[in-house]
This record gives C-alpha cells, sequence and structure tokens, in this order.
C-alpha cells in the first residue's frame, strides 16, 4: 500500500524542505531494502540495470519523490526517486554491515541547475557518499 504526502508551498520550496523530505525517503527506502534482505529477496542495485527509465520531473512546477517498490513496479523514476533509491540501498547495506555512522555518509542532495522551461533554475537530485557526488541518472535510460 502507498501513502502519498503532498506539500502545496506558495512558491518554489527551499532547497531545506525538498532535501528534509528527500532524507525521510531516504530512511524510508533503506528500512525497505532491509525487510527485503530479511524475506530472502534481493533488489537491484541500481536502477540502470533493473530497467528503470530516468523520467525527470517538470522544472518549476512539481518534485515527485517516490519509493523503491513504486519505482521498481512503474519502471520510471525522477531524479529525486532515483536518488533516494540509491543512498537508500547504500544506507542499508552500511547498516547490514554494522557501520552505522557510516550509513549517514549516504544521501541525497539537491544541485541547482539551469533549465530553459525554468528561468529561476532547478533543483537536480544527487547521491553522496563520502565526500562524493554521484548523477545515478547517467546510469539510467529515458
Amino acid at each position: 500500500m502507498a501513502y502519498r504526502i503532498v506539500l502545496e508551498c506558495p512558491g518554489a520550496p527551499t532547497r531545506e524542505v525538498l532535501e528534509t523530505a528527500l532524507e525521510a525517503m531516504v530512511k524510508a527506502n533503506a528500512e525497505w531494502f532491509r525487510v527485503e534482505w530479511a524475506a530472502g529477496r534481493e533488489p537491484p542495485c541500481c536502477l540502470g540495470c533493473a530497467g528503470v527509465k530516468y523520467r525527470p520531473d517538470r522544472p518549476g512546477t512539481t518534485s515527485a519523490t517516490k519509493g523503491a517498490d513504486a519505482v521498481l513496479r512503474e519502471g520510471f523514476a525522477s531524479c529525486q526517486s532515483a536518488a533516494v533509491y540509491y543512498a537508500g540501498r547504500e544506507r542499508a547495506l552500511a547498516l547490514e554491515a554494522g557501520e552505522a555512522n557510516a550509513a549517514l555518509d549516504h544521501r541525497a542532495v539537491l544541485d541547482e541547475r539551469a533549465h530553459g522551461d525554468a528561468p529561476d533554475g532547478y533543483w537536480h537530485a544527487l547521491v553522496v557518499q563520502g565526500a562524493e557526488l554521484k548523477d545515478v541518472t547517467e546510469e539510467m535510460d529515458r
């Protein structure tokens, strides 16, 4: 069963608001992976190898972030959904290895980018792994 949370802002939400939502989804995805592994299932390590397509949100109007199970079921993901999938899996792996502090190194952050349809720019979600930033959408087909 899916549960939908909608934040309707009077203008574009701040980076802080969006990154807080992303962090909540990383936590939820990490728990989902742990439950799947405990049940003997092995979800795909990445969305690209699972055949999930990258489908960007419309800049300046929408920010939709879906959980791991919804992304795999629907077969497409926004940059936010892809970033929280990957960060959630990496965090779950660290937690399973007993590395609770290292688990927090895996998170999703936003990078401001230019876009013709969004004169004020738009946020693109990336994955933080230690000191590195990774754009997991580069591994996905459109």
